[in-house]
C-alpha cells in the first residue's frame, strides 16, 4: 500500500506527475511525460525519508531507516530514469 515505504510510493507518485501533465497538456510528448514521472518519482522517494519500513530487513533496523530514502522506492525511480533515457536516446 502507497505509505509503507516501497517502490510503490515512487511509481505511483511518479504515474501520478505524468497523469497530470498529460490532463494539463494533452499534447505533451512522450518524452515530457517520462521526465514528468522520473520528477514524481524523485519527490516519492524523497517521501519516504519521513515513512517507517515495514517490510523486509529495514524493518528490522526501523529506527536507522529514518531520513534515508527507502532503496525500492529508489530503484522505482531509477526504472523510470531508465525508460526515458533509453527512448530519449531513440530519437
Amino acid at each position: 500500500e502507497l505509505g509503507d515505504r516501497t517502490i510503490l510510493d515512487s511509481v505511483d507518485a511518479g504515474a501520478k506527475k505524468a497523469t497530470a501533465l498529460v490532463e494539463s497538456n494533452p499534447d505533451a510528448s512522450f518524452l515530457d511525460v517520462m521526465s514528468a514521472a522520473v520528477e514524481g518519482a524523485e519527490e516519492g522517494c524523497e517521501a519516504t525519508k519521513d515513512m517507517l519500513p515495514k517490510f523486509g530487513k529495514a524493518a528490522v533496523h526501523s529506527a536507522k531507516a529514518k531520513g534515508v530514502i527507502d532503496q525500492g522506492a529508489l530503484a522505482g525511480k531509477y526504472m523510470l530514469e531508465g525508460l526515458r533515457n533509453y527512448f530519449a536516446d531513440q530519437q
